[in-house]
C-alpha cells in the first residue's frame, strides 16, 4: 500500500513538472511574436502606387531641381527625404546616394504625379554621351532597339540592369545605369533610372 502511494506521488510530481514546462514554452512562443520583435517593415503607399511618373532626374549630392507646379493646390512630398528632400514650392535637393519618388498631389484634381530622382554617390557623374534617361520600374524588362546593327551590349552596372547578348535589358534594382550598344567602332549609349514603388517605413 505504501509502495502504491509513493508511485502515485511520483507520478503527480512528474505531471506538475510537465505542465510548468509547457506553460513556459507557450510564454516563450508568445514573446517571439510580440510587435516589438519586428524591426523593419515595408508598406505600399497608395499615392506612390497610383501616381503617374512624368519625369526622371539624376542629381549629385547638394544639387537641386524644381518640380514644375502642376496645380495651384499641389502639395509635395518625398518617399525618401534622406535621399531627396522637397519643399512646398517643389524645389528638390539631393541629400544622399539613392533613388526616391517625389510626389506632387492635388486634392482638388484628385491626381498625383511623380518625378523619380536618383542621387549619385560622391564622385559619381552622369554620362554626357548617353541619351535619356528613361525611367523603368524594378523587375521589368525592355528590348533595346539601337539604330546601329549592334553586335554587343554592355551594362555599366549589371546589379541595376543586366543586358543579354540580344539587347534585352532586365531592370533589377534602383539606381542610375547606362547600357552601351556597339558594332565595330560605333557605339550608342542609353541611360536609365530604375525605381521601385515600394516604400519602406
Amino acid at each position: 500500500m505504501k509502495k502504491s502511494f509513493a508511485l502515485l506521488l511520483v507520478f503527480a510530481v512528474l505531471l506538475m513538472a510537465a505542465g510548468c514546462r509547457k506553460a513556459k514554452s507557450d510564454a516563450d512562443m508568445e514573446g517571439d511574436n510580440t510587435p516589438q520583435d519586428i524591426v523593419k517593415t515595408s508598406i505600399k503607399d497608395e499615392d506612390y502606387e497610383t501616381a503617374t511618373v512624368i519625369n526622371g532626374k539624376v542629381l549629385g549630392i547638394g544639387e537641386t531641381c524644381s518640380f514644375k507646379r502642376l496645380w495651384s493646390d499641389a502639395e509635395y512630398r518625398s518617399a525618401k527625404p534622406a535621399v531627396a528632400s522637397v519643399d512646398q514650392k517643389g524645389n528638390i535637393t539631393g541629400k544622399s546616394a539613392g533613388t526616391a519618388m517625389v510626389l506632387a498631389k492635388s486634392e482638388k484634381e484628385e491626381r498625383a504625379s511623380a518625378i523619380v530622382i536618383t542621387v549619385l554617390p560622391s564622385g559619381g557623374i552622369v554620362n554626357a554621351d548617353a541619351s535619356g534617361p528613361q525611367i523603368h520600374q524594378v523587375n521589368t524588362a525592355y528590348k533595346l532597339q539601337p539604330s546601329i546593327p549592334a553586335t554587343s551590349f554592355a551594362s555599366s552596372n549589371a546589379g541595376i540592369a543586366a543586358v543579354s547578348e540580344n539587347g534585352l535589358v532586365q531592370f533589377q534594382s534602383t539606381g542610375y545605369v547606362t547600357i552601351t550598344a556597339s558594332v565595330g567602332g560605333t557605339t550608342e549609349i542609353y541611360s536609365y533610372i530604375v525605381y521601385d514603388r515600394e516604400i519602406e517605413k
